[in-house]
Order: structure tokens, then C-alpha cells, then sequence
């Protein structure tokens, strides 16, 4: 049996060549209790990428920011993007959980996937640092980042932001999430659907949508969205519901 070995780099360009050896380590809430076949961790706390910062046009954040982190930042971000962080886990794991481990390991029922997806966020990766589509990067089929390390993640400060859900209880992960960003020209809207799935999804809208265009559209994409939370039916209705309700509060805000 194979020890398990731990890294802890004191700079980027030593984790990059530590990630040879091994995999990743930021929060650990997804990758501690799965550690099975891996030969080494590569701590990432020291090499402060834990940003978080906001203009009145643009939004970064560290790899490594916890999602309490962003709730914390509530005066500064959109309230949106705080409801979601905050209803992507329990404080426990939010105080240890990072944005880029919730980018590479979330799924459709991530709170703070779809926001992030309605504010087309983009991942600077290392060691090029170049930067990939948020969209892209979820489409992947299995390694979200290519081997690489996500050092930030870059999006617009949204003129209106504006987010919704059906869940079981107040606290759950949602069974439908709807998502709508508005830029700050007001001229584009970009709704982002959660709440099933391998990731969120984006309605495929390049321009501001009529609401019932919008919302037939939505129901449309989740007609077949049945699991072991929500049948296909209801699913796909409450999500035109949802869609029809915030493009209909942004017209009105």
C-alpha cells in the first residue's frame, strides 16, 4: 500500500511542478473523503490566490476563496452571488470550501455554478494564464480545467442579478435554480437554469429576451429533466415559472 504523500508550496510555480505528482488540495470537502488511488496532495493555502475583489465594473475572485469568504463580502458583491454562496452549503463547509474546487467539482445542483454561468465567468489558468469560458470548461466531460490549476475567476459586475429556486426546504440544494444577469448596458440578459444534471446550463439567447419566449424555452430544456428529486414535468414547469418571474422583476426593477 502506497503512502500518501503531502505538499504544501510556498509558490505557484512550485505547486505547477508538484501537480505532476499529485492532485490539488484547497478546502479538501469533496476530494477528503475520496482519496482513494491518489499518491499526493498539493496544499494550495499558502500561495495567497484567496482574492476577492469588486469594481463597479468587474468581479475577481482567488481560486482559493471560500465560499464564506464571498458571504462575508456581501456589502461589495451582489446579493445574489451571496444567496447562492450561501446556499451552497452549511457554514461548517463553507468556511473550508473554495470557488475553484466548487468549479471542478460542482454539479447542476450548484447554487453558485448557475450564477457564476449567468455572469459568464471566465478561469484564468495556470501555467499559461490564459483564460477559458466558464461554459466551456463545464462542457468538458470529465477534467473541467485540463490538468491545469485555476488561479482566478474573472466576470462582469452585472447591472441586475437576480436569482430564484425550488427547493424541499429553505436550506436544500435546489430542484430548479433560475439565474438572470443583466449587463450594465442593459441590453443583454443571460439566464443560466440549475438544479439537475452533470452542470447548469445557459439558454441559448444572444440578445434580451421576450418573457415568454424565455420561459417556453426554459421548459422546453428541462422537458426531459427527471431524477430522483423532481420529475421531468415538474421540473420543466416551475423552471418557465421561475424564468417568466425574474425576467418580469428585472422589467419592472
Amino acid at each position: 500500500m502506497t503512502s500518501l504523500q503531502y505538499h504544501r508550496p510556498q509558490t505557484l510555480d512550485e505547486a505547477l511542478e508538484l501537480l505532476e505528482q499529485g492532485v490539488p488540495l484547497a478546502g479538501g470537502t469533496r476530494l477528503t473523503p475520496s482519496l482513494r488511488g491518489v499518491e499526493a496532495l498539493i496544499d494550495l493555502q499558502d500561495l495567497e490566490l484567496d482574492q476577492i475583489e469588486a469594481t463597479e465594473s468587474t468581479l475577481e475572485f482567488g481560486g482559493t476563496a471560500t465560499l464564506q469568504g464571498l458571504v462575508d463580502n456581501g456589502s461589495r458583491l451582489p446579493e445574489a452571488l451571496i444567496e447562492a454562496a450561501r446556499l451552497e452549503a452549511g457554514w461548517n463547509i463553507r468556511n473550508k470550501a473554495t470557488i475553484a474546487g466548487t468549479i471542478v467539482t460542482g454539479d447542476g445542483r450548484s447554487p453558485l455554478l448557475t450564477v457564476l454561468l449567468a455572469l459568464a465567468a471566465e478561469l484564468e489558468l495556470a501555467p499559461a494564464r490564459d483564460r477559458v469560458s466558464l461554459s466551456d470548461a463545464l462542457d468538458r466531460s470529465a477534467d473541467r480545467t485540463g490538468g491545469r490549476l485555476i488561479t482566478a475567476i474573472h466576470a462582469a459586475n452585472p447591472g441586475r442579478l437576480e436569482y430564484a429556486q425550488v427547493a424541499r426546504s429553505p436550506a436544500d440544494r435546489p430542484q430548479i435554480c433560475v439565474v438572470v444577469a443583466v449587463d450594465q448596458s442593459e441590453k443583454l440578459a443571460r439566464i443560466a437554469l440549475g438544479g439537475y444534471g452533470a452542470h447548469p446550463i445557459l439558454l441559448p439567447i444572444d440578445r434580451a429576451p421576450e418573457t415568454k419566449e424565455a420561459a417556453d424555452l426554459a421548459r422546453s430544456m428541462y422537458a426531459e429533466a427527471g431524477d430522483q428529486w423532481a420529475s421531468a414535468e415538474y421540473r420543466s414547469s416551475a423552471a418557465a415559472t421561475l424564468v417568466a418571474r425574474l425576467l418580469t422583476e428585472v422589467e419592472t426593477k
